[in-house]
């Protein structure tokens, strides 16, 4: 009976750290970077659309991870956040840093990527149970998304 009690605890609170990938219809915008030049908040036909969302769930809630495209810092974001930026056409490379300026352990990473003029790539950041960070291509609900 008792190692039934432990496995039910054991189970709830694995499940309830799990982070899950949302579509950005139900993401909040994050926080853009004051210092963030205006280019990246402007679209044009000669631009792509890259939007980073950050997952949904209770690990991880209390860390903010910063998101940067290029070396850029573009903001940060919660979770179930979303930073939307524009982009010339051309391989790029998105990160997000998760601990720098917060209570967590600092965790890093990156992807590269390639912008088409008019189409949306959506990246997702993933918060693992272990405390890594993965960012990879997210295609829920999105037929127009290109990587």
């Amino acid at each position: 009976m008792k190692t039934s009690v432990v496995f039910i605890v054991v189970f709830l609170m694995l499940v309830g750290c799990a982070t899950t990938t949302i579509p950005v219809q139900e993401s909040h915008p994050g926080t853009y970077d004051p210092a963030l030049p205006a280019q990246f908040l402007t679209s044009s036909a000669n631009t792509g659309i890259l939007i980073v969302v950050r997952d949904s769930g209770f690990l991880g809630s209390a860390c903010k991870d910063v998101v940067s495209v290029d070396a850029q810092e573009v903001g940060y974001v919660h979770p179930a956040q979303e930073l939307t930026v524009y982009l010339p056409p051309g391989q790029h490379e998105v990160y997000a840093e998760m601990g720098e300026h917060s209570i967590c352990a600092t965790s890093r990473t990156s992807a590269i990527f390639t912008v088409v003029a008019g189409r949306t790539i959506i990246m997702d950041i993933h918060l693992q149970q272990n405390g890594g960070l993965t960012i990879t291509p997210q295609n829920i609900g999105n037929s127009s998304t290109a990587y």
